[in-house]
């Protein structure tokens, strides 16, 4: 007998494309006043776009969520690669601790429904 289940998918981690930590420390060492460093949303959507336009093909009852929501101011065109508390990224596209507690911690907070019955 076939049992029904359900599906959680995470789209892809928006990519910075160079290496966060490396570049913070250039920014610490030239004194720069804006310590955020953030890159293109756009430049996610292309990277991005065969994976999610397959996504889009699946049956419409799997759950998806999105990184880039949580990672991505849409209004400002960019992806945040750090806060003031700490990096998001340990490298140029794999989140750090402090990055995959934050995207964990939202992604619990919006729980779909079929998880608590």
């Amino acid at each position: 007998m076939l049992k029904e289940f359900n599906v959680i998918v995470f789209e892809p981690t928006p990519e910075v494309g160079w290496d966060v930590v490396s570049r913070l420390v250039k920014l610490h060492n030239i004194e720069a006043v804006n310590k955020i460093i953030a890159h293109s949303y756009d430049s996610y959507l292309a990277r991005s776009s065969d994976f999610l336009s397959i996504l889009n093909e699946l049956p419409k009852n799997i759950y998806r969520f999105s990184v880039a929501d949580v990672l991505c101011i849409r209004e400002s065109g960019r992806c945040m690669g750090n806060d003031d508390k700490g990096l998001f990224y340990r490298d140029d596209d794999h989140l750090s601790d402090y990055g995959a507690k934050i995207v964990a911690d939202e992604f619990i907070r919006n729980l779909p429904s079929f998880v608590h019955k």
